[in-house]
């Protein structure tokens, strides 16, 4: 019953002990024959109209809605309790036709606005004693039948095993870790068996069509393992979003954020190498260069370090003005480009 419903209730019996007292209060406005055979049919118009009226406009008493007053012939809307039920009941809000639902009853000189929000509400206590919303119902005296493939393919994914002392059923495996924790999440009991999709030869049964085949023919209820998502199978049953990723991926130690990072694959050998590279760029320049080019003529060590300085600032500049032969600049060119890649 909603609260209009209640508010009838307490009309009907504001009009019963109105006219209650009509009868004992005012016995001689009413007919004898009235009064003794109570045949409403035979009730006349009379002053015991107006008596009847006022007091029923009179009426005060607590009934289910709680206090019952008319004002100008109109009900007084009062705050209707909200209240949660759970070992005993407690009061977690109000609501009138004014604010809506509140989580304080709103005074007479009460001048703030409420919320209609029930998120003011006081904490709603649910069957089994949580605080969290219910997302569904306990599927009590139902187990659900999940089929799983057998195949040892990929066993990490799924893998079924029997276990010939107990004759337990053992599933385990990514996608049963996955179903599992999805299940523990719910806010309601959900059982379940796991069913191998196997013949007489422990041996799976068909293929994994026929297996989706079974959930379409209700013999499972669902099915959980390595499952392909093609568009042939979802004419006969739903998919969950994919979980896996089966590309090619690489696994690497974490490391620190560090500027030199770029510097890890340059091990020792290779950077004796690249110096071995340059320095013999600067010896093959020097000796093209060396009969005509003045830069690269003068004392022993001049020359020397001429070729040292010729191979190492090939990294920043380019050096056309020293070479005299443009065939010494694309040989340069030629030399760095396969060094640095």
């Amino acid at each position: 019953m909603n609260v209009y419903g209640i508010w009838s209730y307490d009309m009907v019996w504001a009009v019963a002990t109105a006219a209650e007292r009509v009868m004992t209060r005012h016995p001689h406005i009413l007919h004898q024959e009235t009064r003794l055979n109570m045949n409403f049919t035979t009730i006349r118009s009379s002053e015991s109209g107006l008596v009847f009226m006022d007091e029923i406009l009179q009426s005060r008493f607590k009934g289910i809605s709680g206090g019952f007053q008319l004002t100008n012939g109109r009900l007084i809307p009062k705050e209707i309790e909200i209240v949660n039920v759970f070992k005993g009941d407690r009061i977690i809000g109000y609501w009138n036709p004014e604010n809506g639902i509140a989580s304080i009853m709103k005074e007479e000189n009460h001048t703030e606005t409420n919320s209609t929000s029930s998120s003011k509400l006081e904490g709603v206590i649910w069957p089994g004693g949580t605080m969290n919303i219910p997302k569904g119902w306990s599927l009590r005296g139902k187990r659900l039948r999940i089929g799983v493939p057998v195949t040892n393919q990929f066993r990490e994914l799924i893998s079924v095993v029997h276990d010939p002392q107990t004759n337990d059923i053992i599933v385990t495996g990514f996608c049963v870790d996955v179903f599992k924790e999805a299940v523990q999440s719910l806010d309601y009991e959900v059982h379940y068996d796991f069913i191998p999709f196997e013949d007489a030869n422990g041996r799976m049964a068909g293929s994994y069509d026929d297996l989706i085949l079974q959930v379409y023919h209700k013999n499972y209820d669902a099915v959980v393992g390595d499952i392909t998502i093609i568009s042939r199978r979802f004419a006969y049953v739903d998919f969950t979003l994919p979980f896996t990723d089966l590309d090619i991926g690489v696994v690497v130690p974490k490391i620190n954020n560090d500027i030199w990072v770029f510097l890890k694959p340059l091990c020792g050998d290779l950077w004796i190498t690249v110096a071995a590279f340059f320095i013999f760029t600067g010896v093959v320049i020097w000796f093209i260069e060396r009969p005509i080019n003045e830069e690269f003529q003068g004392s022993p060590s001049e020359q020397i370090g001429m070729i040292f300085w010729y191979s190492f600032s090939t990294l920043v500049f380019s050096h056309s003005k020293y070479s005299m032969f443009n065939l010494n600049n694309l040989s340069v060119s030629f030399i760095q480009n396969h060094i640095l890649n």
